[in-house]
């Protein structure tokens, strides 16, 4: 009686419940091959293509940069528009036959800017393809010039309204076109153009002269023609106000102290303007007259007499 072979079949060692588990990563394994591999060795072609043609237009010299185009402010006379275009254009010059693509270029562009005294800030930068870049600038406008003495040569500097001194120095004064006070009797030197004049006289004056910009009454009356700050901080005589403006009928108006450094029982500036503006609604703006700012009244000193006669 013969016997009759069967195949065994031999299970791994291991409980039963291990079997669909090793099944499912088997199964898991799938879905990470057909959806996320092929996607991500496309996106990586993808970027190696962008990045080849990037190198390939850099290197062939096609997509060079122009002279920037610069965007001044609205409102510029013809001639000072031109002027300026061609003081500040040179701080960007560098940039001329450089590439579009280069990431660091737009902030190169822009710090040259600002490196300028002219340029206050710069609002915005941007490039246009094939290869152009315009850049909008915020000006420095002039707000005074101040008078230098020395020895026998006089010089008058353009300074902007935040007392930055601009590149403009002339022999003469007043220029055509140009409607700023002029500040007398300054202490410091001039500095470079584009640094700050170190007397804080200077940014005062042209403070409050803004200050007198502010009303309508003596906008459209007064046109301050020059600021003496020959006494300023009470060098001369403490006594005696620090800043004396001179309008073009020579009328002096005796502001006092600084906005910010008023003395005790001094106007404030809003009583110095409504002062100004009775002065000018009351037709007393004569030539020459000095119209004091400072005290609602002049303290007025009265001698005592004595039992004797006499005065003391």
């Amino acid at each position: 009686m013969g016997y009759k072979r069967q195949a065994v079949k031999v299970r791994p060692p291991g409980s039963d419940s291990d079997r669909p588990l090793f099944g499912l990563l088997r199964r898991a394994r799938r879905p990470f091959l057909v959806w996320i591999l092929p996607p991500a060795l496309m996106l990586a072609l993808c970027l190696a293509g962008l990045h080849f043609c990037r190198s390939y237009v850099e290197d062939s010299g096609r997509c060079c940069v122009g002279e920037p185009r610069l965007l001044l402010p609205e409102g510029l006379p013809p001639e000072w528009k031109k002027a300026l275009e061609k003081e500040i254009s040179p701080y960007a010059a560098f940039a001329k036959g450089d590439r579009t693509l280069d990431d660091s270029l737009l902030q190169k562009i822009a710090d040259g800017y600002r490196r300028c005294p002219w340029v206050k800030d710069v609002a915005w930068i941007k490039r246009q393809f094939p290869g152009e870049i315009v850049a909008k600038i915020e000006l420095r406008y002039p707000g005074a010039v101040v008078e230098v003495k020395a020895g026998r040569r006089t010089a008058y500097y353009l300074v902007g309204r935040d007392g930055v001194r601009l590149p403009r120095v002339y022999k003469r004064w007043p220029v055509p076109g140009l409607n700023v006070p002029c500040i007398t009797g300054v202490q410091v030197g001039p500095p470079l153009p584009g640094e700050l004049w170190r007397e804080k006289s200077i940014t005062d004056s042209i403070q409050i002269v803004g200050l007198m910009k502010t009303s309508e009454i003596i906008k459209n009356a007064v046109r301050i023609r020059n600021v003496d700050v020959t006494n300023f901080g009470g060098r001369v005589d403490r006594n005696e106000s620090e800043f004396l403006l001179s309008d073009r009928n020579d009328c002096v108006f005796e502001w006092g102290r600084a906005p910010d450094t008023a003395k005790p029982g001094e106007r404030p500036v809003e009583a110095k303007l409504a002062e100004m503006e009775r002065v000018i609604v009351e037709g007393k703006l004569a030539r020459g007259r000095r119209i004091p700012l400072r005290f609602a009244r002049r303290p007025s000193l009265s001698r005592r007499r004595r039992t004797d006669g006499t005065s003391s």
